[in-house]
């Protein structure tokens, strides 16, 4: 039993230290073990999507704070302007509530796909950020930008090349589109849409894989 219980101990501490002195490191350090690497893989998926998971914990705190307040309202233990908003600003929040952490749900459950290797297209490394790429999205340095889902369109993929410091720079240059609520055009009565630029430095050595991703991503931006 006290055997059982300083192992348990020992897993706490563990997990623990992963968290303060970086899973990037302590990673790096045990991949010669595979039980250790397997560990250590978990935590690093765990640990992405931080502001997913920030966001999705927020949209359920509201939903809770939402049904609460409604509740106190209907059960008549709130009076005056508490109650009466408690009946519209509740509701209110707990759907709004609902909706934001559904979103950011789908987005964390979309990072932990991605880090898993789900339909990557390529996979660059840069010490402890990586660049993901696939035909509905891209996840780079942390962030995930889709244009693969409802609301979102593909519009455009070039390779660019830059001058930096007599020598030549490689970019992948990702235009997409984020559609702009429920507006439209007055005289087309056509969606407005937001454009958006992602560019993408391209590793030292990763050209021909580049190329590679802007034919299939050209291919999906031509069939959507």
């Amino acid at each position: 039993m006290l055997l059982g219980l300083h192992r348990r101990v020992a897993v706490i501490i563990l997990e623990q230290s992963a968290v303060d002195f970086g899973v990037g490191k302590l990673y790096s350090m045990c991949t010669s073990h595979s039980a250790a690497s397997d560990f250590f893989q978990r935590r690093c998926v765990m640990g992405s999507g931080q502001k997913e998971g920030r966001w999705m914990f927020a949209g359920l705190g509201m939903t809770l704070i939402g049904c609460v307040w409604f509740v106190l309202s209907v059960a008549g233990v709130l009076d005056g302007l508490a109650m009466m908003f408690g009946y519209f600003l509740g509701i209110g929040l707990s759907i709004g509530g609902l909706i934001v952490a559904g979103v950011y749900f789908y987005r964390w459950q979309r990072i932990k796909k991605l880090l898993q290797g789900e339909d990557v297209l390529v996979k660059w490394a840069n010490g402890e950020s990586q660049t993901i790429i696939t035909p509905s999205c891209a996840y780079v340095e942390g962030e995930l930008y889709l244009w693969g889902t409802p609301g979102t369109r593909l519009e455009d993929v070039q390779l660019e090349r830059q001058a930096f410091l007599g020598s030549e720079r490689s970019y992948l240059q990702i235009t997409f589109g984020e559609a702009a609520s429920k507006a439209r055009d007055p005289i087309t009565g056509s969606r407005l849409w937001r454009t958006k630029k992602l560019s993408i430095r391209i590793p030292q050595g990763q050209e021909l894989a580049a190329q590679a991703v802007l034919e299939q991503l050209t291919e999906y931006c031509v069939n959507i």
